[in-house]
């Protein structure tokens, strides 16, 4: 039986504001009343009108969940995944912005630079001052502090750093503004998402074929960030005619980074490693050798090692700051007598070893380490707010077979001398 057309008239489209608008706009300006009340000028919000409220609030920026990137897949579950990340750093309160207070979170600092840019770009001149006048501590503050969107993007590349490692599928995004005056009106904050491939290629070491995989990460809106070294920093060492080699790493380099500084979070590990390629400062060449300095804060805890190999640098290990073909290392064994074996057998080659073992307690190993340069390892504690009691280290045991090997040495050097010359 055909159906009859409906008499009714179809509703027309309401523009009436969202009702979870409401709730939105309740929790940002309690935000912002959080933060006044910090700066000292919590009554400043009672100025603000019901239609300036309005106004603020939908000038506010929309972080919206991430999506692919036209032309790509990326599952459900990374683009999840993302999206957490970004909330946790956004909300996270690790931020002092009145000294002595509460840490407050990026979230919360967007409210005050929402009311900045409200001041700056939509207030009548008068009003403009009357309002700045009222808010000005916690403006002055927000100047001192810095654009909390800057923070957001540092925290955005931070992520791709923590959760991105050259050996596999990687993943980066682009990031837009866009102006929305339906459902909740604001300025929306939109993320896509696409998969970067590696760069694997094959190269002979030691007369075996090895893969390795170019250095890089992916940045926010500048796509990938592929590690090269000028052929300047090279000198002799090199006699081709390219003038950027390409730094590659065997996956081999990366077990031995992660396992000798092993007491630092794989992903914390991956964020200073970015550095090591990133400042020219870090490089320096060493027994024909090419290092890679890795620094953990101001701390140095070793070298990525590497050779040319054609036209690339090959990473081809990561030392501990002690090992032997380090600086550091060399003048340790040097000064000590401690041999390439000794530092593997007392496991002087990993970070836990100084976090464990109270070895600047004993004045021998200081003095040892201030002469070689490796002071700064017993910082390390203190620096990582390192518990662990576990040693796996026997620090006295350590300081007397040091001390009974360089007296076998000082013995040793006697007896020759007293020897009788044979004629």
């Amino acid at each position: 039986m055909p159906r009859h057309s409906s008499t009714k008239r179809k509703k027309k489209k309401s523009h009436s504001p969202n009702p979870k608008d409401g709730t939105g706009q309740r929790i940002f300006f309690n935000r912002l009343y959080k933060l006044c009340k910090q700066s000292q000028c919590a009554e400043a919000i009672r100025l603000l009108t019901k239609p300036e409220k309005f106004l603020i609030y939908h000038q506010r920026i929309h972080f919206c969940r991430a999506r692919a990137a036209d032309g790509f897949e990326v599952p459900t579950k990374i683009l999840r995944y993302f999206d957490a990340c970004f909330s946790f750093f956004r909300n996270a309160p690790q931020y002092e912005f009145v000294a002595n207070e509460d840490l407050v979170s990026t979230t919360e600092l967007m409210t005050v630079y929402t009311l900045s840019e409200y001041l700056r770009l939509a207030a009548t001149d008068e009003r403009r001052q009357e309002l700045e006048q009222a808010f000005h501590p916690l403006l002055h503050n927000l100047k001192t502090f810095g654009n909390p969107l800057l923070k957001i993007y540092i925290h955005y590349n931070l992520i791709l750093l923590m959760e991105n490692s050259c050996d596999q599928l990687m993943y980066g995004f682009s990031t837009s503004f866009k102006c929305r005056d339906e459902s909740v009106i604001g300025l929306y904050h939109y993320m896509y998402l696409q998969p970067y491939e590696p760069h694997f290629s094959m190269a002979i070491i030691g007369g075996k074929h090895r893969p390795v995989y170019q250095v890089g990460w992916p940045r926010v809106n500048q796509h990938m960030n592929w590690h090269y070294l000028s052929v300047k920093k090279l000198g002799e060492l090199y006699n081709g005619t390219k003038t950027h080699l390409p730094i590659c790493i065997q996956a081999h380099a990366l077990k031995r980074f992660n396992e000798r500084c092993d007491a630092i979070e794989i992903h914390w590990n991956r964020i200073h490693m970015s550095a090591s390629f990133s400042f020219e400062q870090n490089f320096c060449i060493f027994n024909k050798h090419l290092l890679f300095a890795y620094y953990y804060t101001n701390i140095k805890l070793g070298y990525f090692l590497g050779d040319i190999v054609g036209n690339r640098i090959i990473i081809r290990t990561f030392l501990f700051i002690t090992h032997h073909n380090t600086p550091e290392g060399n003048k340790l064994e040097e000064l000590s007598g401690l041999t390439k074996e000794d530092v593997h057998y007392w496991q002087m080659d990993r970070m836990t070893s100084f976090l464990n073992a109270q070895l600047k307690d004993y004045p021998r190993i200081v003095e040892l380490f201030e002469a070689a340069g490796l002071s700064s390892l017993f910082d390390l504690r203190d620096k990582l707010h390192y518990m662990n009691q576990n040693n796996a280290l026997n620090p006295k045991a350590f300081v007397h077979f040091i001390e009974q090997g360089q007296k076998a040495c000082y013995e040793e050097v006697h007896i020759q001398e007293d020897r009788p010359m044979i004629p």
